[in-house]
């Protein structure tokens, strides 16, 4: 479940924006609320109004964006090439770092991960994981990045040599890379961008693809039944 995201400098947004789903103390509507590993109530639903162009869209392309870049900078990462961050960064301030951060939980951790780009250099990254031996809420820090040291904390990660570090270029993520190798902790990170998806029902494109492949399967379905 997603818990908050976060994101700054993104196209029409300059300034830091959140969209939080954790839930209020309201008690309607119980069959929208998900409850976690930490008894926290967390909506299945929400909803942004605004007028027309008013940046609804921009919000589901950021966590697009962030989703794609994870899934694809390990490798030869188009995402990042100066062209195309150039065409996502904020319009009128392209000298300061975009930024984004997510926070979720996912077989049965709750985890905070984020990364800042700056003219297609990853500048920070870093990621947490909430300590589930303690009530209150505390988060741990299991590795973070800087332009000139990558550090990695937590004990299944400790094991990673400073030589190792060079492999990461200014263009690929450091959890890109980690779950490459099949470590469990990025792993699990990885698969929940992974399992996420975004649907933009007020796409065009998107809605023109959907009726014809909608249509395609209804025809067929229905040339079977006859």
């Amino acid at each position: 479940m997603l818990h908050q995201f976060t994101f700054k400098n993104f196209k029409s947004f300059k300034e830091e924006v959140t969209l939080d789903l954790t839930a209020t103390a309201i008690k309607e509507h119980k069959e929208d609320i998900f409850t976690d590993i930490f008894d926290e109530k967390v909506l299945t639903v929400a909803a942004i109004y605004g007028a027309n162009a008013s940046g609804k869209s921009n919000v589901l392309e950021a966590f697009q964006y962030m989703r794609m870049v994870v899934l694809h900078s390990f490798g030869k990462n188009e995402l990042l090439s100066e062209h195309a961050f150039n065409n996502v960064s904020h319009w009128f301030d392209r000298e300061q770092p975009t930024e984004f951060e997510v926070i979720f939980s996912h077989r049965g951790s709750i985890y905070q991960y984020g990364f800042c780009i700056l003219q297609s250099k990853v500048i920070e990254e870093y990621l947490y994981k909430r300590d589930e031996s303690v009530k209150k809420e505390k988060f741990e820090l299991q590795f973070e990045r800087f332009p000139e040291k990558i550090s990695f904390i937590s004990e299944s990660l400790s094991e990673l040599s400073s030589p190792f570090t060079e492999l990461f270029d200014e263009q690929t993520l450091v959890l890109s890379i980690l779950s490459s190798l099949k470590i469990e902790l990025a792993r699990d990170v990885f698969d929940w961008f992974r399992q996420s998806s975004v649907i933009d029902y007020g796409n065009p494109f998107f809605e023109f693809y959907q009726n014809r492949t909608f249509g395609r399967m209804c025809k067929v379905n229905l040339g079977n039944l006859f």
